[in-house]
Protein backbone atom coordinates (compact mmCIF):
# COMPACT_ATOMS: atom_id res chain seq x y z
CA UNK A 1 0.00 0.00 0.00
CA UNK A 2 1.25 3.81 -0.84
CA UNK A 3 0.49 6.43 1.84
CA UNK A 4 -0.54 9.36 -0.50
CA UNK A 5 -0.64 12.84 1.12
CA UNK A 6 -4.40 12.73 1.35
CA UNK A 7 -4.26 9.70 3.69
CA UNK A 8 -1.61 11.66 5.84
CA UNK A 9 -4.16 13.92 5.52
CA UNK A 10 -7.48 12.21 6.71
CA UNK A 11 -5.43 10.08 9.90
CA UNK A 12 -3.76 13.37 11.72
CA UNK A 13 -6.56 15.91 10.89
CA UNK A 14 -6.63 16.78 14.23
CA UNK A 15 -2.63 17.08 14.91
CA UNK A 16 -2.15 19.28 11.61
CA UNK A 17 -5.08 21.73 13.23
CA UNK A 18 -3.54 22.37 16.19
CA UNK A 19 -3.92 19.35 18.71
CA UNK A 20 -6.68 21.15 19.79
CA UNK A 21 -9.56 19.42 22.26
CA UNK A 22 -13.41 18.99 20.49
CA UNK A 23 -15.78 20.91 21.72
CA UNK A 24 -18.83 17.65 21.43
CA UNK A 25 -21.40 19.36 23.40
CA UNK A 26 -22.68 22.01 26.05
CA UNK A 27 -23.74 25.09 25.98
CA UNK A 28 -22.34 27.05 22.16
CA UNK A 29 -19.58 29.40 23.00
CA UNK A 30 -20.56 32.98 23.47
CA UNK A 31 -18.44 36.26 22.69
CA UNK A 32 -17.97 36.97 26.24
CA UNK A 33 -18.95 40.77 27.26
CA UNK A 34 -15.78 42.61 28.41
CA UNK A 35 -15.48 42.39 32.15
CA UNK A 36 -13.49 45.36 33.42
CA UNK A 37 -10.52 44.40 35.61
CA UNK A 38 -10.57 46.62 38.29
CA UNK A 39 -8.84 43.78 41.04
CA UNK A 40 -5.37 45.29 40.47
CA UNK A 41 -2.74 44.81 38.62
CA UNK A 42 -2.07 40.79 39.26
CA UNK A 43 -5.73 39.92 38.14
CA UNK A 44 -5.95 38.26 34.82
CA UNK A 45 -9.04 37.69 32.53
CA UNK A 46 -9.50 35.74 29.75
CA UNK A 47 -12.47 35.75 27.29
CA UNK A 48 -13.85 32.83 25.27
CA UNK A 49 -13.10 34.09 21.65
CA UNK A 50 -15.10 32.90 18.66
CA UNK A 51 -13.64 31.88 15.30
CA UNK A 52 -15.56 31.78 11.84
CA UNK A 53 -15.05 29.98 9.01
CA UNK A 54 -14.86 31.93 5.61
CA UNK A 55 -15.81 29.49 3.79
CA UNK A 56 -18.90 27.53 5.64
CA UNK A 57 -21.30 30.42 6.34
CA UNK A 58 -22.50 31.26 9.75
CA UNK A 59 -19.98 28.48 11.15
CA UNK A 60 -18.06 28.59 13.81
CA UNK A 61 -14.96 26.77 13.61
CA UNK A 62 -13.79 27.02 17.16
CA UNK A 63 -12.98 29.11 19.89
CA UNK A 64 -10.22 30.03 21.76
CA UNK A 65 -9.00 31.75 25.07
CA UNK A 66 -7.50 35.25 24.69
CA UNK A 67 -6.97 37.72 27.50
CA UNK A 68 -8.45 40.59 27.91
CA UNK A 69 -7.17 43.41 25.76
CA UNK A 70 -5.37 41.05 23.38
CA UNK A 71 -6.02 40.70 19.68
CA UNK A 72 -5.99 38.46 16.90
CA UNK A 73 -5.26 38.46 13.30
CA UNK A 74 -5.66 35.92 11.08
CA UNK A 75 -8.04 32.68 11.38
CA UNK A 76 -8.93 29.37 9.35
CA UNK A 77 -7.23 29.67 6.06
CA UNK A 78 -8.32 27.35 3.34
CA UNK A 79 -5.98 26.62 0.51
CA UNK A 80 -6.98 24.12 -2.27
CA UNK A 81 -3.85 23.05 -3.35
CA UNK A 82 -3.23 21.49 0.00
CA UNK A 83 -3.62 17.93 1.37
CA UNK A 84 -5.04 19.75 4.39
CA UNK A 85 -7.50 22.03 2.48
CA UNK A 86 -7.59 24.35 5.76
CA UNK A 87 -5.23 25.30 8.59
CA UNK A 88 -5.38 27.54 11.54
CA UNK A 89 -2.95 30.47 10.65
CA UNK A 90 -3.99 33.05 13.60
CA UNK A 91 -1.61 34.98 16.00
CA UNK A 92 -3.07 36.19 19.39
CA UNK A 93 -0.81 39.44 20.59
CA UNK A 94 -0.93 42.00 23.06
CA UNK A 95 -0.86 45.68 21.48
CA UNK A 96 1.08 46.71 24.72
CA UNK A 97 3.97 44.80 24.64
CA UNK A 98 6.01 41.87 22.83
CA UNK A 99 3.97 38.65 24.40
CA UNK A 100 2.25 36.89 21.43
CA UNK A 101 0.76 33.27 20.49
CA UNK A 102 0.94 32.52 16.96
CA UNK A 103 -0.36 29.02 15.33
CA UNK A 104 1.86 28.31 12.02
CA UNK A 105 0.77 26.80 8.88
CA UNK A 106 1.48 23.16 9.18
CA UNK A 107 3.63 22.29 6.28
CA UNK A 108 3.04 18.85 4.00
CA UNK A 109 5.99 16.96 2.63
CA UNK A 110 6.40 13.57 0.50
CA UNK A 111 9.60 12.03 -0.61
CA UNK A 112 11.04 8.76 -1.93
CA UNK A 113 9.74 8.89 -5.73
CA UNK A 114 12.60 9.07 -8.03
CA UNK A 115 10.47 10.79 -10.62
CA UNK A 116 10.23 13.81 -8.09
CA UNK A 117 12.22 16.60 -8.25
CA UNK A 118 13.17 18.25 -4.75
CA UNK A 119 11.07 21.33 -4.19
CA UNK A 120 8.45 20.48 -6.25
CA UNK A 121 4.49 20.25 -5.43
CA UNK A 122 3.05 16.99 -5.77
CA UNK A 123 -0.18 15.63 -4.03
CA UNK A 124 -0.86 18.66 -1.76
CA UNK A 125 2.62 18.62 -0.47
CA UNK A 126 6.09 19.37 -0.91
CA UNK A 127 8.82 17.40 -2.07
CA UNK A 128 11.29 17.26 0.17
CA UNK A 129 13.55 14.74 2.71
CA UNK A 130 12.23 13.74 5.67
CA UNK A 131 13.22 15.52 8.62
CA UNK A 132 12.83 14.10 12.02
CA UNK A 133 14.79 16.52 14.56
CA UNK A 134 12.52 19.50 15.55
CA UNK A 135 15.93 22.15 15.48
CA UNK A 136 16.92 21.22 11.83
CA UNK A 137 12.92 21.02 11.17
CA UNK A 138 12.67 24.80 12.70
CA UNK A 139 16.01 25.78 11.21
CA UNK A 140 15.21 24.22 7.79
CA UNK A 141 11.49 25.96 7.41
CA UNK A 142 10.16 27.86 10.05
CA UNK A 143 13.04 30.52 9.95
CA UNK A 144 13.66 30.89 6.34
CA UNK A 145 9.52 31.22 5.54
CA UNK A 146 8.57 32.64 8.79
CA UNK A 147 11.31 34.00 10.84
CA UNK A 148 13.93 35.28 8.36
CA UNK A 149 17.31 36.40 10.88
CA UNK A 150 16.21 34.87 13.55
CA UNK A 151 18.52 32.65 15.25
CA UNK A 152 18.36 29.22 16.87
CA UNK A 153 19.72 29.02 20.06
CA UNK A 154 18.40 25.74 22.17
CA UNK A 155 17.01 22.88 21.66
CA UNK A 156 13.97 20.55 24.11
CA UNK A 157 13.29 17.07 22.39
CA UNK A 158 9.75 15.79 24.15
CA UNK A 159 9.33 12.34 23.60
CA UNK A 160 6.87 12.27 26.36
CA UNK A 161 4.89 14.27 23.52
CA UNK A 162 5.25 12.78 20.45
CA UNK A 163 4.51 9.50 22.38
CA UNK A 164 1.02 10.82 23.10
CA UNK A 165 0.22 12.42 19.70
CA UNK A 166 0.72 8.99 18.12
CA UNK A 167 -1.88 7.12 20.40
CA UNK A 168 -4.91 7.69 17.68
CA UNK A 169 -2.57 6.23 14.27
CA UNK A 170 -4.58 3.83 13.72
CA UNK A 171 -1.90 2.57 10.85
CA UNK A 172 0.22 1.24 14.32
CA UNK A 173 3.20 2.74 11.69
CA UNK A 174 3.44 6.29 12.00
CA UNK A 175 6.37 7.71 14.07
CA UNK A 176 6.19 10.67 15.62
CA UNK A 177 9.19 13.54 17.14
CA UNK A 178 8.32 16.74 18.97
CA UNK A 179 10.04 19.10 20.82
CA UNK A 180 10.30 23.23 21.46
CA UNK A 181 13.30 25.06 20.10
CA UNK A 182 14.09 28.76 21.31
CA UNK A 183 14.58 31.13 18.50
CA UNK A 184 16.20 34.95 19.13
CA UNK A 185 16.04 37.64 16.77
CA UNK A 186 15.14 41.20 16.57
CA UNK A 187 11.59 42.48 15.78
CA UNK A 188 10.90 46.23 15.06
CA UNK A 189 14.15 46.91 17.07
CA UNK A 190 13.34 45.00 20.45
CA UNK A 191 15.18 41.85 20.87
CA UNK A 192 12.43 39.11 21.42
CA UNK A 193 12.72 35.32 22.73
CA UNK A 194 10.67 32.84 20.96
CA UNK A 195 9.37 29.22 21.50
CA UNK A 196 9.07 27.17 18.59
CA UNK A 197 6.59 24.13 20.11
CA UNK A 198 7.00 21.19 16.80
CA UNK A 199 5.68 17.78 16.18
CA UNK A 200 6.70 16.10 13.01
CA UNK A 201 4.81 13.10 11.71
CA UNK A 202 5.61 10.43 8.95
CA UNK A 203 4.59 7.34 7.22
CA UNK A 204 6.17 4.76 5.28
CA UNK A 205 4.93 1.32 4.97
CA UNK A 206 7.26 -1.46 5.07
CA UNK A 207 9.64 -2.10 1.85
CA UNK A 208 8.54 0.98 0.35
CA UNK A 209 10.63 3.73 -0.19
CA UNK A 210 7.52 6.86 -0.49
CA UNK A 211 7.44 8.95 2.68
CA UNK A 212 4.67 10.96 3.74
CA UNK A 213 5.74 13.56 6.25
CA UNK A 214 4.24 16.77 7.98
CA UNK A 215 5.61 19.59 10.21
CA UNK A 216 3.03 21.46 12.64
CA UNK A 217 2.99 23.59 15.55
CA UNK A 218 2.53 26.98 17.53
CA UNK A 219 4.89 29.49 18.93
CA UNK A 220 4.76 32.10 21.70
CA UNK A 221 6.90 34.97 22.33
CA UNK A 222 7.97 37.63 24.40
CA UNK A 223 10.60 40.08 24.92
CA UNK A 224 14.14 38.81 25.54
CA UNK A 225 14.36 37.85 29.13
CA UNK A 226 10.99 37.85 29.49
CA UNK A 227 9.67 34.74 27.99
CA UNK A 228 9.97 32.35 30.76
CA UNK A 229 8.02 34.09 33.32
CA UNK A 230 5.38 34.81 30.48
CA UNK A 231 5.53 30.79 29.09
CA UNK A 232 2.15 29.91 31.82
CA UNK A 233 -0.51 32.59 30.43
CA UNK A 234 1.05 31.94 26.42
CA UNK A 235 0.80 28.04 26.85
CA UNK A 236 -2.82 28.72 28.17
CA UNK A 237 -4.10 30.20 25.31
CA UNK A 238 -2.07 28.40 22.58
CA UNK A 239 -3.73 24.84 24.71
CA UNK A 240 -7.21 26.57 24.79
CA UNK A 241 -8.53 26.02 21.27
CA UNK A 242 -11.86 23.89 21.01
CA UNK A 243 -12.87 22.90 17.25
CA UNK A 244 -16.32 22.74 17.11
CA UNK A 245 -17.37 19.32 16.25
CA UNK A 246 -20.17 20.04 13.50
CA UNK A 247 -17.24 22.18 11.82
CA UNK A 248 -15.19 19.52 12.42
CA UNK A 249 -17.04 16.84 10.98
CA UNK A 250 -17.57 19.13 7.99
CA UNK A 251 -13.83 19.59 7.40
CA UNK A 252 -13.23 15.74 7.54
CA UNK A 253 -16.47 15.09 5.43
CA UNK A 254 -15.14 17.81 2.72
CA UNK A 255 -11.65 16.21 2.73
CA UNK A 256 -13.22 12.83 1.78
CA UNK A 257 -14.72 14.20 -1.46
CA UNK A 258 -11.87 15.81 -2.79
CA UNK A 259 -9.94 12.75 -2.08
CA UNK A 260 -12.97 10.76 -3.95
CA UNK A 261 -12.91 13.11 -6.85
CA UNK A 262 -8.84 13.60 -7.27
CA UNK A 263 -9.56 17.20 -7.47
CA UNK A 264 -6.67 19.25 -6.07
CA UNK A 265 -5.40 21.99 -6.95
CA UNK A 266 -8.88 22.55 -8.67
CA UNK A 267 -9.92 26.18 -9.53
CA UNK A 268 -13.19 26.33 -10.74
CA UNK A 269 -15.34 28.77 -8.02
CA UNK A 270 -18.72 26.52 -8.44
CA UNK A 271 -17.62 23.14 -8.33
CA UNK A 272 -15.32 24.44 -5.07
CA UNK A 273 -18.96 25.42 -4.00
CA UNK A 274 -20.68 22.39 -4.68
CA UNK A 275 -18.12 20.62 -2.53
CA UNK A 276 -18.89 22.48 0.77
CA UNK A 277 -22.30 22.23 -0.16
CA UNK A 278 -21.77 18.17 -0.43
CA UNK A 279 -20.14 18.29 2.75
CA UNK A 280 -22.36 19.22 5.58
CA UNK A 281 -21.75 15.74 7.70
CA UNK A 282 -23.77 14.23 10.54
CA UNK A 283 -22.52 13.49 13.36
CA UNK A 284 -23.06 10.15 14.13
CA UNK A 285 -22.21 7.96 16.78
CA UNK A 286 -19.39 7.11 15.24
CA UNK A 287 -17.86 10.83 15.02
CA UNK A 288 -18.67 11.59 18.67
CA UNK A 289 -17.10 8.13 19.67
CA UNK A 290 -13.72 9.04 17.37
CA UNK A 291 -13.46 12.45 18.79
CA UNK A 292 -13.72 11.58 22.05
CA UNK A 293 -10.80 9.21 21.62
CA UNK A 294 -8.88 11.83 19.56
CA UNK A 295 -9.98 14.34 22.42
CA UNK A 296 -8.45 12.31 24.89
CA UNK A 297 -5.24 12.20 23.11
CA UNK A 298 -5.33 15.93 22.41
CA UNK A 299 -5.73 16.56 26.07
CA UNK A 300 -2.44 14.22 26.70
CA UNK A 301 -0.58 16.06 24.17
CA UNK A 302 -1.43 19.29 25.60
CA UNK A 303 -0.65 18.20 29.64
CA UNK A 304 2.85 16.43 28.36
CA UNK A 305 3.56 20.22 26.51
CA UNK A 306 2.77 21.60 29.77
CA UNK A 307 4.69 19.16 31.87
CA UNK A 308 8.03 20.28 30.29
CA UNK A 309 7.18 24.13 31.78
CA UNK A 310 6.50 25.33 35.15
CA UNK A 311 3.27 27.15 36.12
CA UNK A 312 0.84 25.88 34.24
CA UNK A 313 -1.96 23.87 35.85
CA UNK A 314 -5.58 22.06 35.05
CA UNK A 315 -8.42 22.98 36.43
CA UNK A 316 -11.90 21.62 36.28
CA UNK A 317 -14.76 23.41 35.41
CA UNK A 318 -18.70 22.99 35.63
CA UNK A 319 -19.44 24.62 32.70
CA UNK A 320 -17.10 22.80 30.97
CA UNK A 321 -16.81 18.39 29.94
CA UNK A 322 -12.88 18.69 29.82
CA UNK A 323 -10.50 20.11 32.01
CA UNK A 324 -8.72 23.88 31.14
CA UNK A 325 -5.33 24.63 31.43
CA UNK A 326 -4.64 27.62 32.93
CA UNK A 327 -1.58 29.55 34.45
CA UNK A 328 -0.70 28.69 38.43
CA UNK A 329 0.38 30.48 40.90
CA UNK A 330 -3.27 32.63 41.45
CA UNK A 331 -5.10 31.79 45.27
CA UNK A 332 -8.23 32.88 43.60
CA UNK A 333 -9.53 31.11 39.92
CA UNK A 334 -12.83 31.55 38.97
CA UNK A 335 -14.90 30.82 35.88
CA UNK A 336 -18.44 30.90 34.45
CA UNK A 337 -20.93 29.75 31.80
CA UNK A 338 -19.54 32.25 29.05
CA UNK A 339 -16.29 30.57 28.77
CA UNK A 340 -14.57 33.37 30.76
CA UNK A 341 -12.01 32.53 33.38
CA UNK A 342 -11.02 34.78 36.33
CA UNK A 343 -7.33 34.77 38.20
CA UNK A 344 -7.00 37.07 41.18
CA UNK A 345 -4.40 36.50 44.37
CA UNK A 346 -7.52 38.75 46.05
CA UNK A 347 -9.01 36.69 48.69
CA UNK A 348 -11.84 38.87 49.55
CA UNK A 349 -12.90 39.29 45.97
CA UNK A 350 -16.00 37.24 44.92
CA UNK A 351 -16.74 38.14 40.61
CA UNK A 352 -20.33 37.97 41.43
CA UNK A 353 -20.77 40.93 43.07
CA UNK A 354 -19.37 43.49 40.88
CA UNK A 355 -19.20 41.55 37.39
CA UNK A 356 -21.69 39.92 34.87
CA UNK A 357 -21.91 36.42 34.50
CA UNK A 358 -22.44 33.08 36.98
CA UNK A 359 -18.95 32.84 38.80
CA UNK A 360 -17.80 30.06 40.33
CA UNK A 361 -14.48 29.19 41.90
CA UNK A 362 -12.69 26.63 40.38
CA UNK A 363 -10.37 23.95 41.88
CA UNK A 364 -6.57 22.62 40.12
CA UNK A 365 -6.62 18.89 39.17
CA UNK A 366 -4.47 17.09 41.77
Amino acid sequence: MQWTMTSLALIVASLALGCGPIDEQGPEPQNAQPVQNGQGENAIILDSVKVNDPIFPKCTALTLLVPQGWKTAGGIVWDWNRAFLCDLEMRVYDPHSARQVEFLPQMSFTWGNPFLTRGMSYSGGEVQPLVTDPKEFVAQYIVPRHRRGARVVSEKLMPDVAAASLATDPTGIGRAYAGRVRLEYVHEGQAMEEDVYVILFSLQTSGSPLISWLGTGFAIRSAKGKLDDDSALLLAVAHSRRFDIQWYADYQQAVQIMQQSQMYAIEQTAVRNNIMMQARAEISATIVETYRKQQATNDRVNQQFSNYVRGVEQYHSPFQTYAVQLPSGYNQVWGNSQGQYLLSNSASFNPNQSLQGNWQQLKAVR
